[in-house]
């Protein structure tokens, strides 16, 4: 067994949570019809553009304005579709056509990067928007496993990780509003170095989501968020160019590495930052050592930072394998292991279980710390009907030889009687039957639609501690 896996099998505090980051420009305009707004993307070097595509009961095929709006992306410019359903399906005939419609987005368009499915789901038609996600996914990854498909929440609702990880800061929001005392200890492994900044992408995440500040609609990064740094660095020719730092953002890197510099430990940062956020949490990174989270590529090995193989490369390049740099080393941040002491239940949040978790676990001290701790520990599965509801689990679990299932995930933790971390495990009722050896497992919908759905999901998960 390699390591990777093994450090699958680990623990983490209060509620841990990590997320992939989606590197997406939306071309946006007033007054001119979405296939100009492609055009016009493409000629100003946009990396991303996003239009909206209908669909009728019934319908396989686009109409022929579909496939024009589609013809006129730029090959150079990725492709975000909206598949905006007019009647969801309720039967298998019906889903069948969506899936079919869908597999015929994915071969009309080479460029496409994501599709959403829209409108998003109140809780009352969450179970049958998450059949119809998996009839689209089941349609498009077919033909493109580059593509990756899931669900759209507006901005009148909490979406469900719409920056490419399954849901962490979301469901904080959803253990704050029980009005529990919470601690949450995220994961470092995304932390990198570019432009002479050191950026935390997950921590930011949390914070500025439970501060208020997060972009809902883009679902990652500041809301009102400006790019005249990312363009003048541009203009400069200054790499690298796939990594996009808002002028907001900016501030809060500016503030960290300076205070970082200055010899302040990383937890001490956080904490500096979050008194201007007030996210209603106590905020902690895994380690206040340096630690990265690299995936070895290629034939022959080389090793890239995570960042650089998720967001340039979208995850495309097979991964081999998974390697946390500095972890052998790494000692847990302060106060985290004061908080695993005192904790009364310890719930996992659906995360990444590969790339957001296992970095957390990998701090060998606080992996033992929970193994022998008081605490139960409660995970919630990331993954609904064998697919990941966002984001790139499963080309991550693929690398690391683990089934894309809820049994999978659950197994990869393991009981807790048996050397692995789990005493309770939540999973959707479209996986009702999932076993794992040594575990109670409980349903519950988890799709988080609003913050009702999540903090019934959320009390589920408690219940089960």
């Amino acid at each position: 067994m390699s390591r990777e896996r093994e450090i699958g099998k680990s623990a983490w505090i209060g509620v841990f949570w990590g997320v992939g980051h989606t590197l997406t420009i939306f071309a946006v305009g007033a007054g001119i019809d979405e296939a100009a707004q492609a055009t016009l993307a493409g000629s100003l070097g946009m990396q991303l553009v996003r239009l909206t595509v209908p669909w009728q009961p019934g319908q396989t095929v686009p109409d022929p304005a579909t496939v024009s709006s589609l013809e006129s992306v730029p090959s150079s410019t990725g492709l975000v579709l909206e598949l905006n359903a007019a009647q969801m399906p309720d039967d298998e005939a019906g889903r069948a056509a969506l899936s079919q419609y869908a597999a015929s987005l994915a071969r009309q368009a080479p460029s496409l990067r994501d599709l959403v499915l829209t409108p998003a789901p109140s809780a009352a038609t969450a179970s049958g928007y998450a059949d119809a996600v998996a009839a689209v996914r089941a349609g498009v990854v077919a033909l493109r496993s580059d593509v990756a498909v899931g669900p759209f929440f507006d901005g009148s609702t909490w979406p469900n990780l719409l920056a490419g990880g399954i849901g962490g800061a979301r469901f904080l929001a959803g253990v704050r509003a029980t009005g529990a005392d919470v601690t949450a200890v995220v994961n470092v492994g995304d932390d990198v170095t570019l432009h002479g900044l050191r950026i935390c992408p997950d921590l930011d995440s949390v914070m500025y989501t439970l501060g208020g500040g997060a972009d809902r609609q883009r679902g990652w990064g500041r809301a009102g968020e400006t790019w005249v740094v990312k363009e003048e660095l541009a203009a400069y020719g200054a790499e690298p160019t796939w990594f996009g730092l808002g002028d907001r953002d900016v501030a809060t890197h500016l503030v960290r590495t300076r205070m970082l510099d200055a010899g302040y430990p990383l937890s001490a940062v956080t904490e500096a930052l979050c008194a201007r956020w007030q996210p209603g949490i106590r905020l902690l990174p895994a380690t206040d050592d340096r630690m990265e989270t690299h995936v070895v590529v290629g034939d022959p090995d080389r090793a890239i930072h995570f960042q650089e193989w998720w967001i340039r490369y979208r995850a495309k390049l097979p991964a081999r394998r998974f390697v946390f740099v500095g972890a052998e080393g790494a000692k847990p941040a302060p106060g985290v292991l004061d908080a695993l002491a005192e904790a009364d239940v310890v719930l996992v949040a659906p995360s990444n279980p590969v790339v957001s978790i296992a970095p957390i676990l990998a701090v060998a001290p606080l992996r033992e710390a929970l193994v022998s701790g008081p605490a139960k520990v409660v995970g919630v599965s990331p993954i609904i009907g064998g697919a990941p509801v966002r984001g790139m689990a499963d080309r991550c679990l693929r690398a690391v030889d683990v089934p894309c299932t809820a049994a999978g995930v659950g197994g990869l933790y393991g009981a807790r009687s048996a050397g692995g971390i789990l005493d309770g495990w939540l999973v959707d009722p479209t996986d009702a039957g999932t076993a794992v050896d040594g575990v109670r497992v409980a349903t519950c919908p988890l799709l988080m639609s609003d913050q009702t759905a999540t903090v019934a999901m959320v009390r589920a998960a408690l219940e089960l501690g």
